[in-house]
């Protein structure tokens, strides 16, 4: 069987000037801007669209990214990226503007290391109060699998974002984890509970891609590399 080839294209937007700059900030910027196209921002009107974002924003290492995925990057390839922006009421300038093709070649067969390189929102309202459950009795192992479970879940939803099928058994193996809070935006008075964690997967992770909740405002970014 052929494996797909599909395109990624990634802007790396260089500031003028050092800053602490947020996933968020960028989205709401870039949206706002590309306000006519619903996969940079995901609302149809004013709805949401509750699928895997093919458009992602991150701030890594200082430096902001726009990170697009099929549809998403041929969209980016066809606008104009920004010189210049609104974060946080704050005109931001940039010096310069790197474009970063490659092809993405999914594999859901063979095994590699995976870690998570920003907070991993694994939890909804109704996991959540299970995870609680299993912490307030020490049941670690309980935990372990619920993980791996939410996060095959995840896997399955980017594939089904992208019209992928998957033939094999995904197998994902949580080797550890850390629970932490995690404050999705600067308005929002309630924290979220992010995950740092790693261990085994059978997946290839596009660069700098996320997977869980609000995956396109920066969280939940794996990195995978093969075994050996």
């Amino acid at each position: 069987m052929l494996t797909p080839i599909i395109p990624y294209l990634r802007w790396e937007l260089m500031p003028s000037q050092p800053g602490h700059y947020q996933a968020y900030q960028l989205r709401g910027a870039i949206g706002n801007l590309f306000r006519d196209w619903f996969i940079m921002h995901q609302h149809l009107g004013r709805q949401y669209l509750y699928q895997h974002p093919l458009v992602q924003y991150k701030v890594i290492e200082g430096l902001p990214m726009v990170v697009g995925l099929g549809l998403g990057a041929e969209l980016l390839a066809a606008l104009e990226p920004p010189r210049q922006l609104m974060m946080n009421h704050v005109s931001v300038e940039f010096k310069e503007v790197r474009l970063v093709s490659e092809v993405y070649e999914p594999d859901f067969a063979t095994p590699r290391r995976f870690q998570f390189a920003t907070p991993w929102l694994a939890l909804n309202e109704d996991n959540y109060a299970r995870y609680r459950e299993h912490e307030a009795y020490e049941r670690r192992e309980a935990v372990r699998e619920m993980l791996q479970s939410i996060l095959i879940g995840n896997i399955l939803s980017f594939a089904k974002g992208l019209g992928l099928s998957i033939l094999a058994r995904l197998q994902a193996n949580i080797e550890n984890w850390h629970a932490e809070p995690v404050r999705a935006k600067q308005r929002e008075s309630g924290l979220l509970l992010g995950f740092t964690a790693g261990g085994e997967i059978t997946f290839s992770a596009p660069p700098f891609w996320g997977f869980g909740k609000q995956s396109s405002r920066g969280h939940g970014v794996m990195i995978t590399q093969k075994m050996g």
